[in-house]
């Protein structure tokens, strides 16, 4: 099977087909090019202005709560220790704190943006927070977290290799039967990277998103630690982009994906 195909085939075949062996193949690549990715995820998110990251704040904080507090409330238990990757600003770290800091746990973020650490810190004072290495690790010891979590964030890195050493972090750093809340886009309409396309190094910011439907994401988590626990999709917001993309029947929403890691992994 060539890689290059999976994806499409995946859709259309057995999701399960996809063996450890083709996604290794598929994760190769050298350290510069971790590096040089990372470079441009750190240099784009830092290229945004500061007023677009606070933005319409109480509206970002509205959408989260709406949207993903539902999904907070079943991952995250009182008095955990939670690590929300990919923190920006920190919307869902407010979040994992109001649910847990009271009872004892601990809240850190992470972000390759220091920009966003640095405005994160001021609104969630609360929380930890620590910049991603360019190595594409997380700068934290074994087994640090009960929680992992990460919404609006996956689905931006289309270079499959940065992706799957993340995943591969989240096991690593979470204990065992610790959680996984990850939030995917499983808009299916075409134009995108699927989530078993090794996609470009040289670029973070190219045309659309990474789409993974149920079958991918299935498939994908066993393979890098986890047991799948929950799988549901929710619209991705109500805002005109939303009600333009159904008008031309295309499918827009979030896919979100409760696992748990598995012991001894």
């Amino acid at each position: 099977m060539n890689l290059a195909d999976i994806g499409d085939r995946m859709m259309a075949v057995d999701a399960m087909a996809v063996t450890a062996d083709q996604v290794a193949r598929l994760a190769k690549a050298t350290e510069a090019e971790i590096h040089g990715y990372t470079r441009s995820c750190r240099d784009f998110c830092e290229a945004v202005p500061a007023e677009t990251l606070v933005g319409n704040l109480p509206g970002q904080f509205a959408l989260h709560e709406r949207v993903v507090l539902p999904a907070l409330r079943e991952a995250i238990h009182g008095g955990e220790s939670v690590l929300d990757f990919a923190c920006g600003i920190g919307r869902l770290t407010a979040l994992a704190v109001d649910l847990t800091a009271f009872s004892g746990g601990r809240v850190a973020g992470a972000d390759v943006s220091r920009t966003a650490l640095a405005r994160a810190a001021q609104i969630v004072p609360r929380a930890t927070f620590v910049d991603i290495p360019g190595d594409g690790s997380l700068p934290f010891p074994p087994e640090s977290f009960d929680v992992v979590g990460s919404t609006i964030a996956l689905q931006h890195l289309q270079f499959f290799p940065v992706r799957h050493r993340y995943f591969r972090e989240f096991a690593r750093v979470l204990r065992p039967d610790g959680r996984l809340l990850v939030q995917l886009n499983a808009d299916d309409s075409g134009r995108h990277v699927r989530w078993f396309e090794r996609g470009d190094p040289g670029s973070y910011a190219g045309p659309g998103d990474v789409v993974c439907g149920e079958a991918e994401i299935t498939a994908y988590l066993p393979l890098v630690g986890f047991a799948p626990e929950k799988l549901w999709r929710t619209e991705m917001d109500t805002t005109a982009v939303s009600w333009e993309r159904r008008e031309r029947g295309l499918a827009d929403g979030w896919l979100w994906v409760h696992a748990r890691r598995r012991p001894g992994e």
